[in-house]
């Protein structure tokens, strides 16, 4: 949902109605539906937003068309063999239009167009220890996207073990060592930070060997920290604006420094003027005090660390600056000699979500950088308080959920209803309100004097409405 597009309160008196049809972009109460109908509020299986299939029954399809038109649907193609029919509608009027056939008789049957899933599982020997890829939804999201090799993310760390097994066929020697100032960007790191960082990313999947990495995209390596991991602000800047000016779409910042740079921020600022989207740890010593170049908020997005129960990673810094969060703890990947290991920092978090925001990019390639970044925000799990908090941002990212939502989808069409056979005079006011990019909706149900308010997010918003995918 586009930050930009705000709903004011609409207020709906409803006097027990059954079947009262509205045009998409209105709540809708329905009273009373028939058992066989499902409840989308309860509905914890994914299905294809805005679409149902209707099997006609004792119907004509001329009486479907015309309430498809007085529903603002469409037909978009039929199974004439056992008479059923696939309608779309506006994602956020698809429970509308689920709720409002209670009141009509003939359908045989109603439901949402489910997803099913090829059962995709990486071959990669080491992919049942890896958590992080699979709390963010990975393997669902791989029967979606498996990435472009279009899209290219710079990792500017240590260098890459780029004739790894794991990585060289997602390899693009495109990158630089600002170190040694040479074009062999190898990483020499005592630990192969940059190497575990690429891994992370886009170590190549179902490969039968080692890890699988969140997107099959394009790595370069921008050699910016030695081999026991330091550098200078000013081989950051090289790197950050060479990536740019080499086509890189993300890049990754796994460092910082607790002392601002205007050199380093504008050297973000620039590859910002690019198109290029900047993903950064929030950094390791549990504080809050601004970590660059995460903390250069409209140029970088913060990141910081959990576990493996959605917490908050113990070393993580937290803050007003940090945007997401993501996995940080005992995270398995790629590192030098054709190895693997597993590594904890906001590094690993950053990681995976310049990995997540790579896929996002790959399915949805018409994006700009500033809505794949709003993409990621509005799709998040929403942790701790709630909305944006500084331990966890706007959330854990949550990759499925990223690349199911809708381009673009309207804030109307928001359904409310009464458990079923419940008849009552109700007064209900829809209030939507959204913080800049927040994609949180704030819900007031007012039931005679009782108020009830729900902030949450995209999983929140389908349980509650039926509008997005779980």
């Amino acid at each position: 949902m586009s930050s930009s597009r705000l709903v004011g309160a609409t207020s709906l008196l409803l006097l027990g109605l059954v079947g009262l049809a509205v045009s998409p972009g209105h709540a809708v109460m329905i009273f009373s539906r028939p058992s066989q109908i499902p409840d989308l509020a309860q509905e914890s299986n994914e299905y294809a937003p805005g679409e149902l299939i209707i099997g006609l029954g004792t119907q004509s399809k001329d009486t479907l068309r015309e309430l498809m038109k007085s529903w603002g649907g469409d037909i978009v193609d039929e199974l004439p063999e056992i008479n059923a029919f696939l309608v779309r509608f506006d994602g956020w009027a698809v429970a509308a239009a689920l709720y409002e056939r209670a009141a009509l008789a003939g359908f045989e049957y109603v439901e949402p167009n489910y997803y099913v899933h090829s059962t995709f599982t990486p071959n990669d020997p080491l992919w049942s220890g890896q958590w992080a890829p699979r709390i963010v939804r990975a393997d669902l999201a791989w029967d979606i996207e498996l990435g472009e090799k279009s899209v290219i993310v710079a990792v500017i760390d240590t260098g890459i073990n780029y004739d790894h097994e794991d990585l060289a066929e997602n390899y693009l020697p495109s990158g630089y060592d600002w170190v040694n100032h040479d074009n062999d960007p190898m990483d020499d790191n005592i630990i192969g930070h940059g190497t575990h960082v690429a891994g992370i990313i886009g170590a190549v999947t179902n490969n039968a060997a080692g890890v699988a990495g969140l997107a099959q995209i394009s790595i370069m390596a921008e050699k910016v920290l030695n081999s026991v991991g330091a550098g200078t602000v000013y081989d950051v800047a090289e790197g950050v604006i060479h990536a740019a000016n080499q086509g890189a779409r993300l890049t990754n910042n796994s460092y910082g420094t607790y002392v601002y740079s205007d050199t380093m921020r504008a050297a973000f600022e620039y590859a910002s003027s690019l198109g290029v989207l900047n993903v950064a740890a929030a950094g390791n010593g549990n504080t809050n005090q601004p970590f660059y170049p995460a903390a250069f908020g409209e140029f970088v997005i913060s990141v910081a660390g959990t576990d493996q129960n959605d917490g908050k990673a113990p070393f993580s810094n937290h803050g007003d600056w940090v945007e997401l969060s993501a996995p940080a703890v005992n995270i398995i990947s790629t590192l030098p000699g054709d190895s693997y290991g597993t590594l904890t920092g906001t590094s690993m978090a950053s990681a995976l979500v310049a990995g997540v925001a790579a896929l996002v990019w790959s399915h949805f390639q018409i994006l700009s950088e500033h809505q794949v970044r709003q993409r990621l925000q509005e799709t998040a799990v929403d942790l701790g308080g709630p909305g944006r908090d500084p331990f966890f941002g706007y959330g854990r990212v949550d990759i499925f959920c990223a690349l199911n939502m809708q381009l673009n989808p309207p804030v109307g069409g928001i359904v409310l209803e009464t458990h079923s056979r419940v008849f009552f005079v109700l007064c209900i006011e829809v209030a939507a309100t959204m913080g800049p990019a927040s994609g949180m909706v704030l819900l007031k149900l007012r039931r005679k004097k009782k108020t009830l308010s729900c902030r949450d997010g995209c999983q929140h918003l389908h349980r509650a409405f039926g509008t997005l995918p779980k």
